[in-house]
């Protein structure tokens, strides 16, 4: 259901006047929304270069509390600059670093203009948590003590220390940084906690509130929150690291049962076996928590590109793709390319055949990338205060993110329809150039009226050299579609001096799609792409396949193998099941994540929803509940389940 069919008559009417009102005062497409915000929705709107500033000092209280911890975010103010930095997240070991008056000792006596709007920005933080102290009542003693602690000592428990974690996260979403996360919890807090039942219970209430203003926080979808959690992950010394906070995250997380909270788990083939056990425990309860992130294909990746070092601390942005914290603005999601489109483009002219597709195509991948960086590099970023004074070379360059004061500012790109890409030009190769079953002309009329003849599509999806195949000719090309993407993206930097990156993941496999003609691999017109890399193949062979993609040099902003099992599967396979997880870590793959579920229950989910309100699914970088979701996610889900399951 369209979000237009939610909204009732009345005020649908009352938003169309509003409008034509707009259109008489020549307000532009922005001034309209803006407009109606103000008018209808009641909704306080600041934009300009001191919007954090002003958000921080005008947000009103909305207490939300559990026993032990408070949050207060005003949903009713907003952000309206563009291409606000998100995506990223701020670096909580330096939060609990710093008192806030520690913060506002740092820039006070300085008269540059940067540290003029830090020290403005963290009076306004000083004045909110105020006032949070001030709408608390007189039986909230411990929450009071708590916040002004935060404000005066960095001498912080455990309790104190996520409490601070807490109200920095929420000023975070209170001025418009969507999807950002927590990053290391487990190492950042290692010295702050005791294992005992009044730590456990603050974990789990830690971890609940973070679920409030669910719908608030979430982007395109619901749950899709950016709220990731990273835990484990090798050191410098290239020992794996995990502690008892580790552990106690994945199982308190499991014991929450939520979608949100995420957990992303850094593995190696150097961690304790025991630990992917209880990943793989909370894996099988279908919260699609945590996604595996193999340290021995990233990390070294990473050094390659420039990070160094700085490569063993590295978090993730939303979903999946690499940064490095506190010290980095990366855009990881900039963008995102389709590999369809230059070839959908191709094929509405009329010198195209298959003598020359390929030239043509690689000539269009290359003008289409040039296209995406002209426009990424054209955004401007307002200041974000925030990230600046917890981004390590920002103070020493007295400069804000947003101007390139970061040590690394690099851009992101996401990318969907490789698969479809792939299976499409060896359609083309068997059915035109070897068996001749159809000429090219003849295939590209069929698809350009949408496949109308069913036996054609039965044909293009019988073939069995395809995407996901562990085949030396389908890996060829596939790399070689990657190695011809990274070179192009090597020839540019952006505005801040900073590098291009790409993945073969991406949310857009449903978006990308809404308006695409068919394409040769029996996809129809808007028909989903298909879904980082997956396959119909078996478990085996789809991870033989990514373990043999070239992700070296700029491909690794996010490569999921992203499988669909059934709960049974695991449960009567436990201890196989996290062997074989361990064995595909050696063998190196990038990162893999699971929707464990039945197809029989997606099924019926659908049809009564009123029996499965908690039923929760893997989406694309993030878990919700499937009642939430879109009629074409939940389809997507489904069919790709049945097919998991043949």
């Amino acid at each position: 259901m369209t979000l237009k069919k939610l909204i009732p008559v009345k005020v649908k009417y009352k938003i169309k006047y509003l409008l034509k009102r707009a259109r008489q005062l020549n307000y532009g497409k922005s001034e309209k929304i803006l407009y109606v915000l103000k008018n209808y929705f009641k909704v306080k709107v600041i934009s300009g270069d001191d919007a954090s500033e002003k958000i921080m000092s005008q947000a009103k209280i909305k207490i939300v509390k559990n026993d032990n911890f408070v949050v207060s975010l005003d949903n009713n103010i907003l952000n309206l600059n563009p291409k606000i930095i998100s995506n990223i997240t701020i670096d909580y070991g330096q939060v609990l670093k710093y008192s806030i008056n520690d913060i506002k000792d740092r820039y006070k006596n300085s008269n540059d203009s940067y540290s003029v709007r830090e020290y403005k920005f963290i009076l306004a933080v000083e004045l909110y948590v105020n006032k949070i102290i001030k709408n608390l009542k007189n039986n909230d003693k411990l929450l009071i003590d708590n916040l002004k602690k935060i404000l005066n000592s960095s001498d912080l428990n455990f309790h104190q220390a996520l409490q601070k974690i807490l109200i920095f996260n929420t000023i975070a979403w209170q001025i418009g940084m969507k999807l950002n996360g927590f990053g290391r919890l487990d190492k950042i807090l290692d010295s702050y906690y005791e294992e005992n039942e009044f730590n456990n219970k603050l974990l789990f209430e830690f971890l609940s509130i973070i679920n409030s203003n669910y719908n608030f926080k979430s982007g395109e979808l619901l749950g899709d929150t950016g709220q990731i959690i990273i835990l484990g992950g090798l050191d410098e010394n290239e020992k794996y690291f995990s502690n008892k906070l580790t552990y106690k995250f994945i199982e308190t997380l499991k014991k929450l049962n939520k979608p949100d909270p995420k957990i992303l788990l850094r593995v190696s083939s150097k961690m304790d076996i025991k630990l992917l056990t209880v990943a793989v425990e909370c894996i099988k309860t279908g919260i699609g928590s945590p996604l595996l992130s193999n340290d021995d294909v990233i990390i070294p990746i990473l050094k390659n590109f420039g990070c160094g070092i700085d490569s063993y601390n590295y978090i993730t942005s939303a979903c999946w793709e690499p940064l490095i914290a506190g010290m980095s603005m990366d855009q990881n999601n900039i963008c995102g390319l389709n590999y369809l489109e230059p070839l959908d483009k191709i094929l509405n002219t009329n010198n195209v055949s298959l003598d020359n597709l390929e030239e043509l195509y690689i000539e269009e991948l290359k003008k289409y990338i040039k296209d995406k960086v002209n426009l990424v590099n054209s955004y401007i970023f307002p200041y974000n205060p925030l990230l600046s004074m917890f981004t390590s070379d920002c103070d020493r360059k007295h400069k804000d993110v947003s101007e390139g004061g970061a040590k690394y500012s690099n851009f992101g790109f996401t990318t969907a329809g490789l698969a479809n890409l792939t299976n499409s030009y060896f359609n083309l190769k068997k059915y035109c150039q070897e068996k001749k079953i159809y000429t090219f002309d003849e295939l590209n009329e069929k698809r350009k009226n949408n496949y109308s003849d069913s036996s054609v599509l039965k044909l293009l999806k019988s073939n069995e050299k395809k995407f996901g195949l562990d085949d030396e000719e389908v890996i060829n090309f596939v790399n070689k579609v990657i190695s011809i993407t990274g070179e192009e993206l090597a020839k540019y930097r952006n505005k801040f001096g900073g590098k291009f990156k790409f993945g073969l993941s991406s949310p857009d496999y449903i978006n990308f799609s809404r308006n695409l003609a068919a394409s040769f691999d029996g996809r129809k017109n808007k028909e989903p792409l298909n879904v980082h890399i997956s396959s119909n193949y078996s478990f085996d062979e789809t991870i033989s396949f990514a373990c043999k993609l070239n992700y070296d040099g700029l491909a690794f902003n996010g490569n999921v193998i992203d499988f669909i099992i059934t709960p049974d599967y695991i449960e009567n396979n436990k201890e196989k099941f996290v062997q074989y997880i361990y064995k595909s870590i050696e063998d190196g793959f990038f990162q893999m994540q699971m929707n464990v579920v039945s197809s029989k229950v997606l099924i019926d989910a659908k049809k009564n929803p009123e029996q499965y309100p908690n039923l929760i699914v893997r989406v694309w970088g993030f878990s919700a509940y499937f009642n939430d979701l879109p009629e074409d996610y939940k389809n997507v889900l489904i069919e790709r389940a049945l097919k998991n399951e043949q």
